[in-house]
């Protein structure tokens, strides 16, 4: 399992962090288990912190009740959650909302599970050959 929580290959970078697909598509990964929440806020009673911003060290998930609120990236990127559409957030992207005037929303954290187990290498089809963790595109074997 990636430190992320996500099980996907993925190539270092030069800091020792992993770079990560499913972090990317920002997807909750599946050794995530819902720990707590925040009480439901308003535009009126979000917390200042929420509105500058800031980062998380957990996996995270804005949900909406009633309304939209906008979940800026701090790399330019905007996602309008809706009650429709929850918002996951990658531990440690800078990022901050916009709730709407109408919203109600909180925030659902998670845990990755200890108990999850490793993760088999995944085997390129056809073979017992691991398949390699670089992307031909860096140089890799595919």
């Amino acid at each position: 399992m990636l430190a992320c929580g996500h099980t996907a290959p993925g190539d270092a970078t030069a800091d020792g962090r992993t770079d990560c697909p499913d972090c990317d598509r920002r997807v909750i990964p599946p050794a995530a288990i819902p720990a707590r929440r925040t009480s439901t806020f308003t535009s009126e009673t979000v917390p200042k912190g929420l509105l500058r911003a800031h980062l998380t060290t957990a996996w995270t998930e804005l949900v909406v009740l009633e309304g939209t609120v906008v979940f800026v990236d701090e790399t330019a990127l905007e996602i309008v959650a809706t009650p429709a559409n929850r918002v996951a957030i990658v531990p440690g992207r800078r990022h901050h909302i916009e709730p709407e005037e109408n919203a109600e929303f909180y925030v659902q954290f998670y845990d990755l599970d200890p108990e999850q187990p490793e993760p088999r290498p995944a085997l390129v089809r056809g073979t017992d050959q691991p398949k390699s963790r670089r992307s031909p595109l860096r140089g890799g074997t595919g």
